[in-house]
């Protein structure tokens, strides 16, 4: 689907969170390419950042793709993404380092800097809470422990 085929709407696009669970990824041909296997969410913005994804002829690692680079299938379901893109820009972990992606500013920026994707909590104008210094973005792991969100 181009971007002058998707739906527009003048209102929200909702989704319940269990629906988001293992959502198809499709790739700009329409076809199913992997699924979404974790939504990391600024929950202070109340916004998706990335999303952890398992690619179907790559299944011994996850790619980290920000939220900005897919946009929802609204006709057929599932999200696009370019494939092609994701796969050479490589930003991947293992299932192991799953609990780290909501703690380490590094893989952050990795993931931002690598995909070009400006970093909205460092926009001093936007966002005053977030003044781009280096804790910008704390984890909130432990705060968000046990609660359904975060850490």
């Amino acid at each position: 689907m181009t971007p002058e085929n998707r739906v527009m709407i003048n209102y929200p696009t909702l989704s319940q969170g269990a629906r988001l669970t293992a959502v198809h990824l499709k790739n700009e041909g329409g076809e199913e390419i992997g699924r979404v296997i974790e939504w990391m969410i600024d929950v202070s913005e109340g916004r998706v950042i990335y999303v952890v994804a398992e690619l179907n002829d790559d299944k011994s690692q996850y790619h980290l793709i920000p939220w900005k680079q897919m946009h929802a299938d609204l006709q057929n379901g599932g999200y696009m993404v370019d494939d092609e893109l994701v796969r050479r820009r490589g930003i991947t972990a293992d299932a192991n380092m799953l609990p780290e992606l909501v703690n380490e500013k590094r893989i952050l920026d990795k993931i931002f800097d690598t995909y070009g994707v400006p970093k909205y909590w460092e926009a001093k104008d936007e966002h005053p809470n977030h003044p781009g210094e280096d804790n910008a973005y704390p984890s909130n792991a432990k705060l968000s422990e046990g609660k359904g969100y975060g850490g």
